[in-house]
């Protein structure tokens, strides 16, 4: 579930607001060091410094060896490195620019984390500390009329290998791992990058609108599952819709005909086969439209759709063997979201 060991992602991310959004799927007592990842409310900016953000990245020369044993510098490259640890982040080119953790996340975001409005919802640690990220986020959940309660946050994360720039993006996921930070990543929203080249203080112009950033996509966030839930769906459309999702094949008759040919026909039954692999899936996906909790506060509406075929995509399709990783990969090569639009599109046809 991560390339990060459990003791890693116990000590090394801050999970915030847990009492609204429970323990992060990670969280392991025996794991735990001298104090709780885990806090009730925002994570404290000091406790980031203090925790996660406790080291430098330092440049070294690099050398090779000659063949007489001796070594040369080579022009050109620096190594990145731990100044405690002395763990070695990257090789990179001469012309590349450290962007100290504390520094290109903290202090870039300062502005914002001063305001009462916004805190650390996350942060933390990935690969021996090459790379960071601090997810900021609203205090209260923003809930619609109908009771559908979202997050709107802000990422910025940064890294000293020399793969990835910096960069302040919006995004719904909440990030408290790698491959969360990479879904999160993938997301379809403006980002702010900021390359490690020159002066790292370029884009912060950008960056204090994150506030307004943040703020606008919820505003439209609410905007879309009003939206959602004001378009009614009837039960008979939603098993249109299922067995539009679902179509079940018709039984095709080989005969042979006056002159010996033989002649394939279609008729008006259904085949079998294709009959006992769709018609469990219809039910199942009519069972969790009425009856499932996760759908039925926002049944007869498009969002309780999006409910429906979201959990059962994401929870029942398929076998359960490797479903963690394939709902991960559905998400980080926009699967899901392509499904997702599949199914809107459908309906629109359905409703019209």
């Amino acid at each position: 579930m991560s390339a990060e060991t459990s003791g890693w992602l116990n000590r090394m991310t801050l999970i915030g607001n847990a009492l609204k959004r429970g323990k992060a799927w990670h969280w392991r007592a025996e794991d735990q060091g001298e104090e709780s990842n885990h806090y009730d409310g925002f994570v404290p900016v000091e406790d980031v410094k203090r925790r996660l953000f406790n080291f430098e990245a330092v440049s070294k020369p690099v050398y090779a060896q000659n063949t007489d044993g001796s070594f040369k510098i080579i022009e050109g490259k620096q190594a990145i490195t731990h100044s405690v640890t002395g763990d070695v982040f990257g090789v990179v080119s001469d012309r590349y620019t450290i962007h100290q953790f504390d520094a290109a996340l903290l202090d870039n975001l300062s502005n914002i984390l001063d305001s009462k409005d916004l805190g650390i919802d996350s942060a933390g640690l990935l690969q021996k500390g090459a790379k960071a990220w601090v997810q900021i986020s609203v205090p209260e959940n923003m809930t619609t009329q109908d009771g559908f309660a979202i997050r709107p946050t802000l990422i910025g994360t940064t890294s000293h290998d020399g793969y990835t720039s910096m960069n302040f993006k919006r995004v719904a996921q909440a990030v408290v791992c790698d491959n969360t930070l990479t879904i999160a990543m993938a997301e379809n929203s403006n980002t702010v990058k900021i390359r490690h080249k020159g002066n790292q203080v370029q884009g912060l112009e950008s960056i204090r609108q994150a506030l307004d950033i943040v703020y606008s996509m919820g505003d439209e966030m609410m905007r879309e599952l009003d939206r959602l839930t004001a378009w009614k769906v009837t039960d008979d459309q939603f098993d249109a819709l299922v067995k539009d999702l679902f179509p079940i094949s018709l039984q095709e008759v080989t005969f042979v005909d006056p002159n010996g040919n033989k002649v394939t026909k279609t008729i008006d039954a259904q085949d079998t086969r294709s009959a006992g692999k769709q018609n469990p899936k219809r039910d199942l996906l009519n069972g969790l439209w009425r009856t499932d909790p996760r759908v039925t506060p926002w049944k007869n509406t498009a969002l309780g759709v999006v409910q429906a075929t979201t959990t059962f995509n994401q929870h029942f399709s398929g076998s359960d063997k490797n479903r963690y990783n394939r709902n991960y990969t559905k998400l980080l090569t926009n699967q899901q979201s392509d499904y997702d639009k599949l199914v809107m599109q459908k309906l629109e046809l359905i409703t019209a």
